[in-house]
């Protein structure tokens, strides 16, 4: 605990080093690229694209959230896009978060610095491009759509954004942190990661309502309640799309004690191991 306590002043006394690390990132991802900066709002655009017109407009799927059924294809869409961008952010940092130590072993075998910033850069850089995505959204949400209970603006929950980004950029840095370390000794870790990321998205409510889970498959739909996503979703909807059934207290708390429980062991094996990874690199 006093490990995991000390981590905010490294960053505090790093901050320069944390900075040029995401700066260099930024810069590099998309330099030569035609679209450039483009990027980062087109990965998201596209990818609600292919599941609007596979659910919305194939399938016809209906947007039956918080009691309320709305055919609007524009609802669903605006429910999709919103658990689509947190997803991004997760998983880009995560498959990032995976490789970077691997990667910059030159810099871990030969300069003396806190190798715990590596994971944390990879998180930071993503959560930038989830902000831009998120500031594009809010201003096409307040202007195309209203709440699914028929009044003007973000829901009476809107403030949920706040401890969602929070919680989020907590849980994803944890997991961050230990799959960095584990990749060191396990290099199939990467390979791994991407299988599980594949089937946690399919098994999370994000292209699909909550409900169905619980219409078509009643006896399996307590395992929604041990998916930490689910509860991130949950907040997210509650705060962009509709609170109409009142503020998910149950998924805030549930959520932050998950992030919070999680980045303690996570981290934790990060330090006990970031002494033998000059040795395997």
């Amino acid at each position: 605990m006093p490990a995991v306590l000390a981590l905010p002043a490294i960053v505090v006394r790093h901050r320069e080093l944390l900075w040029s690390f995401v700066w260099r990132e930024l810069k590099a991802r998309y330099e030569g690229s035609l679209l450039g900066r483009l990027w980062p709002l087109l990965n998201p655009l596209i990818l609600f694209l292919v599941y609007y017109f596979v659910f919305a407009v194939i399938l016809k799927q209906r947007l039956e959230e918080k009691g309320m059924v709305v055919d609007d294809p524009a609802a669903f869409g605006f429910y999709i896009i919103s658990g689509i961008l947190p997803w991004i952010a997760i998983s880009d940092s995560l498959i990032r978060c995976t490789g970077v130590v691997l990667e910059n072993g030159n810099l871990v075998k030969k300069i003396a610095f806190p190798s715990q910033l590596l994971p944390l850069y990879a998180v930071a850089v993503n959560t930038i491009y989830f902000l831009i995505g998120l500031v594009v959204f809010l201003a096409a949400r307040l202007f195309f759509f209203h709440d699914l209970a028929g009044t003007d603006g973000l829901p009476g929950s809107w403030w949920l954004l706040f401890p969602a980004i929070l919680l989020q950029i907590i849980l994803t840095a944890g997991l961050g942190l230990l799959l960095g370390a584990l990749n060191i000794f396990i290099r199939d870790t990467s390979q791994i990661i991407s299988l599980v990321l594949q089937l946690w998205f399919f098994t999370t409510p994000i292209v699909y309502p909550a409900n169905l889970i619980e219409k078509n498959l009643p006896n399996f739909a307590f395992l929604m309640q041990v998916n930490p996503m689910y509860h991130l979703m949950e907040m997210y909807h509650a705060a962009l799309i509709s609170d109409g059934g009142g503020t998910p207290w149950a998924s805030m708390w549930i959520f932050a004690a998950v992030a919070v429980l999680a980045f303690i062991p996570c981290y934790a094996f990060f330090l006990s191991t970031k002494g033998r990874f000059a040795d395997e690199l």
